[in-house]
């Protein structure tokens, strides 16, 4: 695996692992915790996929994992106030955790998801010939 490749994969895992720490910081201080309790296993099954097989299958699941805690933060859990600062100084750090590792994580499975702009160097296939 190339620098190029290892890079996306390295943010994707220290992402998700992030958001594993958040979910579970959480589910000790929300009223309903099954919900991050539901978020941590389903993150933890994207990790050991994407650990064992690779591929664009895991980066897309968790690019939309990702893409789901970003839309659920920003419209039903609340974190844009979070941000402004309008709860406590936790709200507000766990707040910039999730954003930040949520972004970072969604980027970093777009670049593992998009397929290769550099030209194979594999065998060219063969030429396909009628026999006429």
């Amino acid at each position: 695996m190339s620098a190029a490749q290892s890079r996306p994969l390295v943010v994707t895992m220290v992402s998700a692992a992030l958001v594993i720490l958040l979910e579970a910081w959480d589910a000790f201080h929300i009223e309903q915790p099954m919900g991050a309790i539901i978020a941590i296993v389903a993150v933890a099954a994207g990790i050991i996929w994407l650990r064992r097989r690779g591929g664009r299958g895991p980066a897309i699941y968790l690019g939309v994992l990702f893409a789901l805690e970003v839309i659920g933060n920003f419209t039903i859990f609340g974190v844009l106030d979070d941000l402004r600062h309008r709860g406590t100084w936790m709200d507000f750090a766990t707040g910039v955790g999730y954003t930040v590792a949520t972004i970072a994580g969604l980027i970093a499975c777009l670049m593992l998801a998009a397929p290769s702009s550099r030209p194979r160097t594999g065998p060219a296939p063969a030429e396909i010939t009628a026999d006429r």
